[in-house]
């Protein structure tokens, strides 16, 4: 929601902040009884909505507005059941617009064409004609090397490509193993971050001075959201305070709500949807074989503005852009909108 507010310079919000949610009673303060005021409403990354939260705002939204879901089915679905987007666009029961010009990446991006390839279940490429080299493919088949080639992005090849480090994110299919979050974050702070100073452990994650953090639930008496990236300012050792300076402002932790926070060298695909970096790099390897899918890896090359690194085995990637298991789910809302089951 902020990201929207600050690319179109109108109020937004999350879903659940519109509707009000209630955590004593885990609904929602507006229904089919207490309806927003409103008369048109866009719904933004609708392919990450639930069937469950799909059907909380059409009983919110007044039977005299409108509603535009913009988002983009190629992407994951939700992490909750249902393919409302999908299954919506498919029954042909509303006017669909499609996008064609891409603004996240520029107009002759690699990034941009090789996401049209990988939908098309064909495999990247590191060049084309009259095209930005803004994509590299590193073959690697051993995941020991993976860190090795971390290191020479980070302290080489991005200042040779005039980017930012502190805007570069590795993005990963998997939490756990050597190519997971977990560890890639904690072999990133120990090379980015390893200077001696001040810091708290918490859960078995140690959090230092200018470490790299996601807020990863909305914290609305703080004015902190899901997704939110910041970089850790100061901690006061004696009262376990830790202060995050994010982009609009700095907010204090207790430690007892560090459970809000995680370290954001690298982030999870799932938890990267919805958001952009400058560069991204994704190490990807047959360790991640169950999540392996042709939307997974979609969606986390289409979070790279600038550049986008692959880093891994081709089996792994062929794995990937062959399996759209990712995208069926069995709904039957597409049956209800296409048949007079939908009257009934």
């Amino acid at each position: 929601a902020k990201r929207m507010t600050e690319s179109t310079g109108n109020y937004a919000v999350t879903l659940h902040r519109l509707l009000e949610f209630n955590p004593q009673t885990f609904g929602f303060m507006h229904h089919e009884k207490n309806s927003l005021k409103l008369d048109f409403l866009i719904v933004d990354e609708a392919s990450m909505i639930d069937i469950f939260l799909i059907h909380s705002i059409l009983k919110a939204v007044p039977l005299t507005a409108q509603i535009v879901f913009i988002g983009d089915v190629d992407q994951l679905p939700s992490v909750g059941a249902g393919n409302f987007l999908n299954d919506l666009i498919r029954s042909e029961k509303v006017p669909v617009t499609r996008l064609n010009f891409i603004f996240r990446q520029a107009e002759n991006s690699l990034i941009s064409y090789n996401a049209h390839k990988i939908n098309q279940g064909e495999f990247p490429t590191s060049s084309a004609p009259n095209s930005l080299k803004d994509f590299m493919w590193i073959k690697e088949d051993n995941v020991e090397n993976l860190n090795g080639h971390l290191e020479n992005i980070f302290k080489k090849r991005l200042f040779q490509l005039h980017l930012n480090p502190h805007t570069a994110t590795v993005l990963t299919p998997m939490n756990r193993g050597s190519a997971g979050t977990h560890a890639i974050n904690h072999y990133l702070q120990s090379l980015l971050n390893g200077t001696a100073g001040p810091h708290v452990m918490h859960r078995g994650t140690t959090f230092k001075v200018k470490d790299r953090v996601m807020q990863i639930k909305n914290n609305y008496d703080k004015n902190v959201f899901n997704g939110d990236i910041g970089f850790i300012e100061s901690i006061n050792t004696e009262d376990k305070i830790i202060q995050v300076q994010y982009p609009e402002h700095l907010i204090a932790y207790e430690l007892f709500e560090l459970d809000e926070l995680v370290l954001a060298y690298a982030l999870s695909i799932h938890k990267s949807q919805g958001s952009e970096f400058d560069t991204v790099i994704i190490p990807l390897f047959t360790q991640h074989f169950t999540l392996l899918q042709k939307n997974l890896l979609y969606t986390a090359l289409t979070r790279a503005k600038k550049f986008c690194f692959i880093i891994g085995q081709a089996r792994a990637i062929f794995i990937a852009i062959k399996n759209t298991k990712g995208t069926e789910r069995i709904t039957f809302l597409y049956e209800f909108l296409t048949t007079d089951l939908a009257c009934r």
